[in-house]
């Protein structure tokens, strides 16, 4: 004779009662998250970006700036390299 434990049925009900209390959590937290969109970059990655690209673009419009004010050129070539011929040209 098998011996049956007098609480199958009570731990039956609990399990089935626990299954569908998670189901309920489950949609409430989904609920939450459906309208959300996953690829968006988190507010603090996208100033990030926007300030390095400003930093970049604020670095390369500072160096044509230099190029176009101020060259360093020779009266006799670029193969000359006596410093006192060098002068600057301003454009």
């Amino acid at each position: 004779m098998a011996i049956i434990s007098p609480k199958v049925p009570v731990c039956q009900a609990m399990k089935v009662k626990i299954k569908s209390v998670r189901k309920r959590s489950s949609r409430r937290v989904a609920g939450w998250f459906h309208d959300v969109v996953l690829d968006r970059p988190k507010l603090q990655n996208l100033r990030m970006l926007k300030a390095k690209a400003k930093r970049r673009w604020n670095c390369k419009r500072a160096d044509l700036q230099v190029d176009r004010r101020s060259r360093l050129t020779a009266p006799n070539g670029p193969s000359q390299h006596i410093f006192g011929d060098y002068k600057y040209i301003f454009e």
